[in-house]
């Protein structure tokens, strides 16, 4: 049977079924826009974490588990700018300061598109800023570069393929 699945969207790629998004967005229908393009890509709902609010990502994101433990890290986060409570580059400051996953990739996903507020999430170190598309097909797009993002990522660690970072060149 192949990795390969359809996406949602018109395209191919890796199953993605051990993807973690993790999104933080205050807009209840743009949320829900994402978990729905995010379940048509095939992440089960139940894998998908949200946060309406900064407080909310940043109490989220120090889960722990019953036993104690982290509760894992997100595969990535999508993080808008403008949010209650805790603004986006905030929360994008907290994990990188303070979290235990500071290198977990960000996604800013916002409708700012001031230069400003894009200097400022890459100085804090967002790993790519996005502004809402007003179209679903758009966000279907962006929400296929984070998927293949995660893709590479979980490629990454399985031993022995081309992209395991403990292979040598002969």
């Amino acid at each position: 049977m192949s990795d390969a699945v359809t996406i949602g969207f018109g395209e191919t790629g890796m199953n993605h079924g051990n993807c973690l998004p993790f999104i933080v967005e205050d807009d209840p229908d743009f949320r829900f826009l994402l978990l729905r393009a995010f379940e048509k890509a095939g992440i089960p709902k139940g894998r998908i974490r949200t946060a309406a609010n900064g407080e909310q990502a940043i109490v989220s994101f120090g889960r722990t588990s019953p036993s104690g433990e982290p509760d894992g890290a997100p595969s990535f986060v999508i993080l808008d700018v403008k949010l209650p409570k805790y603004s986006g580059f905030e929360v994008l400051s907290w994990i990188r300061e303070t979290s235990s996953f500071p290198k977990v990739p960000v996604f800013m996903l916002t409708s700012s598109d001031d230069p400003d507020d894009v200097a400022r999430a890459y100085d804090l170190g967002a790993d790519a800023y996005f502004v809402k598309p007003m179209e679903y097909r758009d966000l279907g797009g962006i929400v296929s570069a984070m998927l293949g993002h995660c893709a590479v990522r979980e490629h990454r660690r399985v031993p022995g393929s081309l992209a395991d970072p403990r292979q040598t060149s002969p």
